[in-house]
């Protein structure tokens, strides 16, 4: 049998396989397809309720304004843009199927603010978005600033014989490197504090990193896994630092040693790490003891006519409530500018202090220490904020 073989090509196989109506029929499911990935959101727009995940804690973007300016027209697509994208049809559902496949699936995050490390650590991002470190440029502008502030507190306290502490908590990137994500061990963020240290010394900056870190081998947990937080057990090694601070500056002052607390059992049930991921609540969830002193070595005064007057300052953080407490068996008067890694050293605080005001601020209220005449000034604030946030400057009103 003579004849030779067909020679099979790809062009020839698909000739074989698609026929013209095949071709048709498969370019009209695609435009049906594209098209119900359209009109579905939008249907959900036009029908439905809006709603944000439970892990969004803000409200929806509001309607702009229609345009009649010409800067209203230039900004209009933007905030057009936000206040559609909040209400978009099944925009949960669609979250959470992105989160599922990127993060359950992947184990990559779902979000700019979050690394994802190993071992479930979770890991604040703290040099910038898209996890790209922030311009050096802007960066020295940024630490520049701090310390001009920093600089002029000091010296306005120093003008009324007050003492100033700064203690720059460090992140838990730097106490926990081991589980950080690999691209970002190896470049690992600067460390603020030990900056601060070297540009305004120690009398002024207190860095309780090395401290914290050399605990690690005797202490379960010093930062919450899922948090960005320091436990009390993490915060301790600072609030002993800050004390033997606090004893050259406060006459009789001594800070209170490990066996004069006891432990709370505590469960931090909203996490705010896994909570931006878009996890759902159960996945917020995590136990640590919390440090507690005798009810009776302080007392709080809820009444205490400085509250007012911290309440209504427009340079503090409005989540954290201003807290005043009295001990009798504690000595000197001092005010304690924190942001929200102040709370533990608050609770150890409480009764170490004759008169305590503590008021959450990155700023710095001369009236009320004007009004208080406190012993010393603490500001206790989290390394990032130096890079994230620009400093305050003294305000001399």
């Amino acid at each position: 049998m003579t004849g030779s073989i067909p020679k099979l090509s790809l062009a020839s196989l698909r000739s074989r396989i698609r026929t013209p109506a095949d071709t048709r029929l498969a370019d009209r499911l695609a435009i049906a397809v594209f098209a119900l990935f359209l009109m579905v959101p939008f249907a959900g727009f036009l029908l439905r309720e809006p709603k944000l995940p439970v892990n969004e804690n803000r409200p929806l973007h509001p309607l702009p304004d229609r345009p009649v300016k010409r800067w209203q027209w230039t900004a209009f697509p933007f905030t057009f843009d936000r206040y559609f994208n909040d209400r978009v049809g099944f925009r949960p559902e669609l979250l959470d199927l992105r989160r599922r496949l990127l993060l359950d699936a992947l184990g990559d995050s779902t979000a700019d603010l979050v690394w994802v490390g190993r071992d479930g650590w979770l890991f604040t991002n703290s040099i910038g978005p898209n996890s790209l470190p922030m311009p050096p440029v802007e960066v020295e502008q940024r630490l520049a600033g701090w310390v001009d502030a920093l600089r002029a507190r000091r010296d306005w306290l120093a003008a009324r014989g007050i003492r100033y502490v700064v203690v720059v908590a460090p992140e838990k990137s730097s106490v926990y490197p081991e589980f950080l994500p690999d691209a970002i061990r190896r470049h690992p963020p600067p460390e603020i504090g030990a900056i601060l240290r070297e540009r305004l010394g120690p009398e002024i900056i207190l860095d309780p990193a090395d401290a914290i870190r050399a605990a690690k081998p005797t202490t379960p947990q010093l930062y919450f896994r899922l948090d960005t937080h320091w436990t009390d057990p993490g915060a301790f090694p600072a609030y002993r630092e800050l004390g033997d601070r606090l004893a050259r500056a406060v006459p009789g002052f001594r800070a209170k040693p490990y066996e004069k607390f006891w432990h709370q059992p505590n469960v931090n049930d909203d996490c705010d790490l896994p909570k931006v991921l878009g996890r759902p609540p159960a996945d917020w969830i995590e136990t640590m003891p919390i440090f507690r002193v005798e009810g009776d070595a302080y007392r709080e005064l809820p009444d205490d006519s400085i509250l007012a007057q911290l309440r209504d300052r427009t340079d503090g953080l409005r989540h954290i409530l201003p807290y005043v407490v009295e001990s009798p068996v504690g000595v000197g008067r001092a005010v304690y500018l924190h942001d929200s890694f102040g709370h533990n050293l608050k609770r150890m605080l409480a009764s170490d202090f004759r008169r305590l005001v503590c008021a959450g601020s990155y700023g710095f209220p001369t009236d009320v220490i004007d009004a208080e005449k406190p012993d010393v000034v603490i500001q206790l604030f989290v390394a990032r904020a130096v890079t994230l946030a620009d400093a305050k400057p003294i305000r001399l009103d």
